[in-house]
């Protein structure tokens, strides 16, 4: 394997992070004009974005930093990498965009959910109780930061599946020459 310095999976993970991020930040902005933030196809389309990042991410540094091989592991731990540095730029965008942006979507959000639990049947009182303890426990920040797990925790799903898929192992040689 190539013995290149170790801060150039840093640096890789944080530009590849960097590029997944534009991308799926492009998209949310995309869908905040369109009027269609809390759309479930906007949460299908950045699951299918973090995938094929992480799929090419994890190609393309086994292939230029790797030589050709990379173990399940290390394809696990660069692609959880690549996303988790996604997830700090999504969640800062996050925060920006719940804080400065459009503060009304804080409301939207709360609006939607609200929606979603009396759908899922539960009684009018626990509907009220939740919202109330959303609303006092939530703020921009928070959403933040739960872009920032949430990203990084669907990442690594992805990975765990995507790193068996790309993973390579090193062609074993012969070591015996009298073999015939």
């Amino acid at each position: 394997m190539d013995d290149k310095p170790v801060n150039s999976l840093h640096r890789y993970a944080m530009t590849y992070g960097a590029y997944a991020a534009i991308a799926l930040c492009a998209i949310s902005f995309t869908l905040y004009l369109m009027d269609a933030f809390f759309s479930n196809r906007f949460v299908i389309l950045n699951y299918i974005v973090i995938s094929i990042f992480i799929y090419t991410g994890i190609s393309r540094f086994r292939d230029q930093y790797s030589n050709g091989i990379i173990s399940y592991s290390r394809a696990l731990g660069v692609g959880t990498y690549i996303i988790f540095w996604a997830s700090v730029i999504v969640g800062f965008y996050s925060y920006l965009m719940y804080r400065f942006v459009d503060p009304s979507l804080f409301t939207q959000f709360l609006d939607n959910l609200s929606e979603a639990l009396k759908n899922s049947k539960m009684p009018e009182e626990q509907v009220n109780i939740t919202i109330n303890f959303y609303h006092m426990a939530l703020s921009p920040a928070i959403m933040g930061l739960s872009q920032l797990f949430g990203v990084t925790f669907m990442g690594f799903i992805f990975s765990l599946f995507i790193a068996l898929a790309v993973r390579r192992k090193a062609i074993q040689q012969p070591t015996d020459t009298n073999m015939f």
